[in-house]
Order: C-alpha cells, then sequence, then structure tokens
C-alpha cells in the first residue's frame, strides 16, 4: 500500500495456473470490490501466470484489454519450475 495526500493506492498480486474456466468470474469479482473501496485512490492487479497449460493466458490478454488496472506477467513452465526448486 502506498499513500499520497491521505489516500491509498493498492496492489495485488495473484497467482494463477490452469484457471481458465474461472478466471473471468474471479477477476470480475475481485475488480468489482476493488471499485468499491472508498479509501483508495487507485489499485492495480497483478496477475501471476504460473506457466497454465491450458487457454488462461489467452483469458488474461483478453480481460487486460478490458480493464486497465490489471497487468499481467507470463512465467514459462521452466522458470515456474525453477521458482519452485529455489524457494
Amino acid at each position: 500500500i502506498r499513500r499520497k495526500d491521505n489516500m491509498s493506492t493498492l496492489s495485488l498480486v495473484i497467482p494463477v495456473f490452469n484457471e481458465e474456466r474461472i478466471i473471468e468470474n474471479s477477476v470480475l469479482q475481485i475488480v468489482k470490490e476493488m471499485e468499491q473501496v472508498s479509501i483508495l485512490s487507485g489499485y492495480d492487479i497483478i496477475l501471476v501466470d504460473d506457466g497454465s497449460t491450458d487457454g488462461t493466458w489467452a483469458c488474461l490478454k483478453e480481460l487486460s484489454e478490458r480493464f486497465e488496472h490489471l497487468k499481467l506477467i507470463r512465467l514459462s513452465i521452466h522458470e515456474y519450475l525453477l521458482l519452485q526448486i529455489y524457494s
């Protein structure tokens, strides 16, 4: 949370993996809730695709075109596996 002029901004980081069937409804609900938080002057929703093998990435790209607050990061399966090894 960052403060600016008595208002706060918030960045949510959400990992996703093979969420093609539910990601749209989940993002719509999160956006709806964030829009109702009156103490926020702004927010970002950072969605990290952890190497999905279904259509999750395509869904995320389409959603990011509809909602300016969405930021996307895509990890390949190799990057995801390396993160698992070193964490």
